[in-house]
Formats: C-alpha cells, structure tokens, sequence
C-alpha cells in the first residue's frame, strides 16, 4: 500500500500538488508564453505616459570614510590648502553614482553642499566622513531608453491581463458555467 492510499491527509496534498501542476502548465501554455512584449507596444505606452516615469532629484557624491577625527582633520585641512578630493586617500574613498537626494544618511549630508563644495569632517555611526557634492541633477522625465524596464513590466501586466481574461472568456464560452451567488452566504453560516 502506498502512503496516498493510507493516509487521507497525504492525499489530498498530493492531489492540489498535481492540480497545481496542471494550472501551472495551462497557464504557462495559454497566457505567459503568449506575452508579446514588442518595442512598438513599449514606445507607444511610454510616449501616451511619459511623465510617469520620472527621475527625482539626483545627487553625485564622492565621500572619504575614516575611523579617527584626526585623520580625518588632517585629511580636511589637506583638502582646504588644495589637494584633490579624488587623490588624496586611496582606501576609504567611496563614489556615489547619481542617487535620489534622500537615498540614505550620506545623501541627506551631501545634499546640503554646493556642487564642488566639500564638508567637515563629520561622525556618523562608528567613521568620520568628509563629502564632496559633485553633481545635481533636478527632477527629469526619463528617456526611453531609462524607462524600458518599467515599461516593459507594465507591457508585461497588460498583455497578461488581457490573454487571461480572453482564455477566462473562451473557457466561459464553451463550459457556460453558472454562477450561484446567493448561495455562497450559506457556505459561510
């Protein structure tokens, strides 16, 4: 005797296992591998709404991160007598990449300078930081280009959503359910 023959509980698992992997397959075969995500259907979506898909205020930031005050003391009164930001530590040098404005506590900090401007050194948790603001960018539409993943998941959705309820309808179409609705309160007294 088999385990599924003995024991109810088992059972019934194994059959939702199967069934599930029967909607699985049905749904794999009727609606996700028929998902046509074309770039014409991108640029189209992305011109009618292009000022959905938006950049907020950017920051660039360089940031030289040490664990004593005198280091970085020294490494900032180096930095006012003229030595390059970039140059002037090897270890402990971090660049930011453009990052919204309020991404983290170092870009709330670096987003107080000017562009060019370079800070006190300052503690946060356990280091010393010194920031210098080397870019801002104000809030933008994106391009294309820059949107394509948003758009191609929204793509995605739509024509998911629209095969799904095609299939729902041919399957309506050729069972004809019927629906009893008012009896469902009686299933839940």
């Amino acid at each position: 005797m088999s385990l599924d023959e003995n024991n109810a509980e088992f059972a019934d698992l194994m059959a939702d296992y199967k069934n599930g992997i029967y909607i699985f397959k049905l749904l794999s075969d009727e609606i996700w591998s028929k998902v046509d995500i074309d770039s014409l259907k991108m640029k189209e979506l992305y011109d009618a709404n292009k000022e959905k898909y938006r950049f907020p205020e950017r920051i660039n930031y360089s940031m030289i991160m040490v664990k004593k005050d005198s280091v970085a003391n020294a490494l900032y009164n180096d930095l006012k007598s003229g030595a390059d930001f970039n140059s002037i530590v090897k270890s402990g040098l971090s660049h930011s990449g453009l990052v919204p404005v309020d991404k983290n506590e170092y870009s709330k900090r670096a987003n107080k300078l000017s562009v060019g401007e370079v800070s006190a050194p300052e503690k946060i948790n356990a280091n010393w930081i010194i920031i210098k603001l080397i870019e801002r960018e104000m809030p933008r539409t994106k391009t294309f280009e820059e949107a394509r993943a948003e758009v191609s998941g929204e793509v995605q959705e739509s024509e998911t959503k629209r095969l799904d309820e095609e299939y729902n309808g041919y399957l309506n179409s050729v069972y004809q359910p019927k629906y009893y609705f008012e009896n469902l309160k009686n299933a839940y007294k």
